[in-house]
């Protein structure tokens, strides 16, 4: 009985400290040849701003100009992005790639204004929605209040010309150097001033009308001028420390060049007092 007992004992001691086998996970399945894959994610390319196109580059305050943006895209039609117009001063009607845009008026209006559009392409799931937004801007529109701008011209010459402390090279400062009528009115304002002393307080001037042809290039101002003036140097006009007024209208032209108005001619078809008629 010992014996066997010995023996049992000797063969579990000899079970416990046999080798040990680790458990092995699940047998891996090879994949099936015959499954086909799914799709691949589609690409989607952003969309590309070929030109953002203006009716005009030059515009008057209040003007309404037609803005184009020519868009192409790999995957959406250009009408079916979205368009996102931006400017720092006016007003956009429409939506789209073609709109309106309203010049600006008042304080601020008159320079240089460009266009920005914003194209945004939307495209992924509702899970995960994903956008393209590219960005362009136009070419500078140059905004004018040209009546305004024009009659500022006018009166500043005028009241220039009536007060006989201002030089004639400044009286005609305003002018156009591309115009001849700029050295004829400096010697006319020189002659002026060597004839005469105009009262600046007794001499008034009014413009009547501003005429701008189509092509808002040139314009001529009518305006009823009075000088009322001290004889300097004795002529038909008179004899020193005479007074002499002379009344008629004042006509001025003006031209547009390098984006701004300019004076271009000017004379007054006057009468003075003693009857004889001249042109300053």
């Amino acid at each position: 009985m010992r014996l066997w007992k010995l023996a049992a004992l000797t063969l579990l001691a000899a079970g416990c400290s046999g080798p040990v086998t680790p458990p092995t996970g699940p047998t891996p399945i090879s994949p099936n040849p015959n499954t086909v894959p799914g799709p691949a994610p589609t690409p989607n390319n952003p969309p590309r701003i070929l030109a953002v196109i203006v009716s005009t580059e030059r515009a008057e305050v209040g003007d309404q100009v037609t803005v184009t943006a020519n868009v192409s895209d790999d995957e959406t039609p250009a009408d079916s992005l979205k368009y996102e117009w931006t400017a720092p001063a006016g007003s956009f009607t429409g939506t789209g790639r073609v709109v309106t845009w309203k010049a600006p008026t008042g304080a601020g209006a008159v320079g240089s204004h460009k266009l920005t559009v914003a194209v945004v392409d939307q495209y992924g799931t509702p899970v995960q929605p994903a956008e393209h937004r590219v960005t362009a801007v136009s070419p500078a529109i140059r905004v004018e209040d040209s009546d305004a701008s024009i009659r500022g011209l006018v009166l500043q010459f005028l009241d220039d010309f009536t007060h006989p402390e201002v030089s004639p090279q400044a009286c005609v400062r305003n002018f156009s150097d591309s115009c001849r009528g700029k050295a004829l009115e400096l010697t006319d304002v020189t002659n002026n001033r060597l004839n005469f002393t105009i009262l600046p307080s007794q001499s008034s001037y009014t413009i009547s009308s501003v005429t701008i042809n189509p092509a808002r290039t040139l314009a001529t101002t009518l305006a009823r001028c009075k000088f009322t003036s001290i004889v300097k140097q004795a002529g038909p006009w008179g004899k020193p420390g005479d007074t002499t007024v002379a009344t008629g209208n004042c006509r001025l032209t003006a031209t547009y060049e390098n984006q701004q108005w300019r004076l271009c001619e000017s004379s007054l078809g006057a009468t003075n007092t003693a009857g004889l008629h001249f042109i300053f």
